[in-house]
């Protein structure tokens, strides 16, 4: 896969994988790895990605069963294959069930939450989000799958992102956006949100595509828990360059005001400029 995404693969493999070819690896773990390093030997000598996925396909829904250790990565390139290929729905189909079924759960959530990020990412400024509709960059990123869902509904006839979540020693739960290069580069955020059951707190976080990192709100914003607030926050903070900015991320820091149990954020309106 790294050697057809970086378009060094010279050689054409005629016939099928051999993966493709063979029986049911199963109850044998030497077995499964085995055609785990098979496939990817021949993955780099293929110029035909097709074949690839074949291969993929073939061993991670075919030939191992959840008892095979090899699954998870055999699921894990079956997922980055799918996404080269530009199927993103199977893509995603396959990371989640790496996710649901094997041990490989975090490198496969990793992977979900780039695709998810490059696919949604804000690639046009200024981006006003009222969620009317699913037309909006904002995704809950599997890894956080348990502790929290966002869906939308309507409040007072408006379009509004429901974020129910849960404040406890799992860590916080996040929302997040990506960036592709906007231009011009993202400058301030507008948020108007309603925390409903507790007093919450907000964090406002930007990456670059350096690996730097800027918490924007010190301390977190406060949500005072009834009333709906407007936030405005500076997305540069001079430590970063704006125009390298790759992700945003609303971060619950609802346990730093001292409140644990479940709570919903009501995000009425976005707007990024």
């Amino acid at each position: 896969m790294r050697a057809l995404a970086l378009g060094l693969a010279a050689l054409v493999v005629g016939a099928a994988p051999a993966a493709a070819q063979e029986g049911p690896v199963t109850g044998d773990r030497r077995a499964a790895w085995e055609a785990v390093h098979r496939l990817r030997a021949e993955e780099a000598l293929a110029s035909d990605l097709h074949e690839v996925l074949t291969g993929w396909g073939n061993l991670a829904t075919a030939r191992l069963t959840v008892a095979d250790p090899a699954l998870g990565t055999a699921l894990y390139e079956l997922g980055e294959a799918r996404w080269l290929a530009g199927d993103i729905p199977g893509a995603r189909e396959a990371l989640d069930t790496c996710i649901r079924q094997t041990a490989e759960r975090a490198r496969c959530a990793e992977l979900r939450g780039r695709i998810d990020l490059e696919v949604d990412a804000v690639r046009a400024l200024p981006q006003h989000w009222t969620f009317d509709d699913a037309d909006h960059g904002l995704f809950h990123p599997r890894a956080f799958w348990d502790r929290g869902t966002i869906r939308l509904d309507r409040q007072d006839n408006d379009g509004v992102l429901v974020w129910s979540t849960r404040v406890d020693a799992r860590g916080p739960d996040q929302l997040v956006a990506g960036f592709d290069r906007p231009s011009p580069a993202p400058a301030v955020l507008r948020l108007d949100v309603t925390s409903t059951v507790l007093d919450a707190a907000l964090e406002i976080v930007v990456e670059d595509d350096l690996g730097g990192v800027a918490v924007l709100t010190r301390p977190p914003a406060r949500l005072p828990a009834g009333r709906r607030i407007q936030l405005t926050v500076p997305l540069r903070d001079g430590a970063l360059d704006p125009t390298r900015l790759y992700r945003l991320t609303l971060r619950d820091a609802t346990a730093q005001a001292g409140s644990l149990g479940a709570n919903t954020l009501v995000l009425h309106d976005l707007v990024i400029e």
